[in-house]
């Protein structure tokens, strides 16, 4: 009885703990590619200034 506590109690932070970087990791796929996207809006923008007379 006591053993089964003991693997409850380390696997369930570990599942805890993989979601939370399973979140982090797509958290910051969405925001990089979001900014990879800003970065390519700011540059076309330039290139349309720099072009126009």
């Amino acid at each position: 009885m006591g053993n089964d506590v003991g693997v409850e109690a380390v696997e369930a932070p570990s599942t805890t703990q993989r979601g939370a970087l399973a979140r982090q990791l797509r958290a910051s796929t969405a925001a990089s590619s979001v900014g990879a996207s800003a970065v390519r809006s700011k540059r076309d923008m330039g290139e349309v200034g720099r072009h126009s007379p």
